[in-house]
C-alpha cells in the first residue's frame, strides 16, 4: 500500500481515505508493524501541471519530447539521493520529481525556468494563483 495520510485530533485518529479504512477493516488477527512520520506534501499538483507544460514548450520549442527533457533536466537539476545496489553499495542517483517535496520542486524548476530565460531566451508561464 503507498504512503497514507492520517490526522490526529484531540488525541483520536482520524482516517481519512476510504482505502486505508478497508485495508484496515480487513486485517484479521495479528500483530502489524506501523511507521509513523510526520507528513510531508510531494510536490503539488499545480506545480506537477506546470512543470509538463514547460517541458512540453521547451520540447515544442527544441524538437524534443518532453519525456527526453524530463530525464535530462533530472540528471541536471533534481537533488542527489544515495541508494544502495544490489550488491549493497551506496550509489548516488537523481530524486525522481514524484519524490520530491515542493520546496524541492520549487528549486527544481527555477534551475530550469533560469536555463529557460538565460540559455534558451524562453520566457516560461508563470504559476497561476
Amino acid at each position: 500500500m503507498d504512503r497514507q495520510k492520517i490526522k490526529i485530533k484531540d488525541s483520536k485518529i482520524i482516517i481519512g481515505s476510504p482505502e486505508l479504512r478497508n485495508v484496515i477493516r480487513g486485517l484479521s488477527d495479528g500483530e502489524y508493524a506501523v511507521q509513523i512520520s510526520k507528513w510531508k506534501d510531494d510536490r503539488s499538483l499545480r506545480q506537477n501541471a506546470l512543470y509538463w507544460k514547460w517541458l512540453s514548450i521547451i520540447g515544442n520549442d527544441l524538437g524534443y519530447h518532453k519525456n527526453e527533457l524530463h530525464e535530462t533536466f533530472l540528471d541536471k537539476f533534481a537533488p542527489i539521493k544515495t541508494i544502495r545496489n544490489l550488491e549493497g553499495k551506496p550509489v548516488q542517483k537523481p530524486t525522481r520529481s514524484s519524490e520530491m517535496s515542493v520546496e524541492q520542486m520549487s528549486d527544481y524548476m527555477s534551475q530550469i525556468d533560469q536555463l529557460a530565460a538565460t540559455q534558451l531566451n524562453m520566457n516560461l508561464p508563470r504559476p497561476e494563483k
